[in-house]
């Protein structure tokens, strides 16, 4: 990418400073992809987006594949059903992930704290989970990391 194109090139340390705190801090300016004005918003996480009002050439990505939010939630899915109930979620049974935005899980949440049952070890993780009393398995979960994302998933039969 760029640094590869740069060659081995300096890299400019920039002091800048932050006029409402009165703090001047060092800042590496090594990858303008990582600048948050690169990245338009349809890209951010649901819930992962700006919460202290900078302008978005203030900001800055930290760049986490999709697929590792999908993989670590079927984890703790698969782990919760393991350690709670002995079962291994095996076909016709299959984990699906989805990135909701907060808003638009209030269905899941009402249905979890109707009939679900929490798992939690604070502040890091907290495991919301519904269990269909039919076969067992089917599920829906929500997952909130620190305090400050979710997850959902539900254990369904694959078609």
């Amino acid at each position: 990418m760029l640094n590869e194109a740069l060659e081995g090139a300096a890299v400019p340390q920039t002091p800048e400073v932050d006029q409402s705190a009165g703090l001047t801090r060092s800042v590496a300016k090594t990858d303008p992809a990582m600048e948050g004005w690169y990245y338009p918003s349809i890209a951010m996480y649901p819930g992962l987006g700006e919460r202290w009002g900078r302008p978005r050439e203030d900001q800055l990505a930290v760049l986490v594949p999709a697929d590792s939010f999908r993989r670590l939630t079927e984890k703790i899915v698969r782990g919760i059903f393991y350690v709670e109930d002995r079962k291994f979620i095996e076909p016709p049974f299959a984990v699906e992930f989805l990135a909701l935005d907060p808003s638009n899980g209030k269905l899941v949440r009402e249905v979890i704290d109707k009939f679900g049952a929490t798992y939690a070890r604070e502040p890091g993780v907290c495991v919301r989970r519904a269990v269909a009393p039919v076969d067992g398995m089917s599920s829906m979960f929500e997952i909130k990391f620190w305090g400050q994302f979710k997850t959902y998933a539900f254990v369904i039969q694959a078609s």
